[in-house]
């Protein structure tokens, strides 16, 4: 959705639950491709460690990320 450069933070619109300690992978035609863990997040400046799909959520992200990137949950196979 946004990319907050001061603050290297992300605002990403989620179609799935996420939570702290998983894995996303955020891919774009200027971005390359990024594999971030979701060390935390925030929800209107308030720290949370789990948020429902359907919300948005900023996460840190220290490599600047665009509007139109695809942003993806790592699911590992166990």
């Amino acid at each position: 959705m946004n990319y907050y450069q001061k603050v290297e933070a992300a605002e990403i619109k989620l179609w799935e639950n996420l939570e702290v300690g998983d894995e996303i992978i955020i891919q774009g035609n200027t971005t390359g491709s990024i594999i971030i863990e979701v060390e935390s997040m925030q929800v209107n400046g308030n720290n949370i460690d789990k948020i429902s799909k359907g919300q948005n959520v900023a996460i840190h992200v220290e490599k600047k990320v665009r509007p139109n990137d695809s942003v993806y949950k790592r699911i590992k196979k166990i």
